[in-house]
């Protein structure tokens, strides 16, 4: 029973943080781990430092392809790609 209560607890904060968009989903979530961990007293595991590391270098990366001017170089090339490949299956319509 006390595990329900904490998994609804855990997705109402969760379904509102989406609604709202943004940054509130990550506050969201953050309020409904501080209630499990002072209301149900329950311990916090260690924070998941890989995928954190991960997710900064992700972000690093396009922030830099960004200011760089690569990002628009990569969507060229897709669009490009894309526009091959439709040429392709117009192609083998055809036939």
């Amino acid at each position: 029973m006390l595990f329900t209560i904490q998994l609804i607890i855990i997705l109402i904060c969760l379904f509102y943080g989406a609604r709202k968009g943004g940054i509130a989903l990550g506050l969201l979530g953050g309020i409904g781990l501080v209630i499990l961990v002072f209301v149900f007293h329950l311990q916090p595991s260690k924070p998941p430092v890989d995928v954190m590391l991960v997710i900064i270098a992700v972000v690093a990366a396009s922030a830099t392809l960004q200011a760089s001017g690569g990002l628009d170089v990569m969507l060229q090339i897709a669009e490009s790609c894309c526009a091959a490949t439709r040429n392709m299956s117009q192609l083998s319509r055809r036939l």
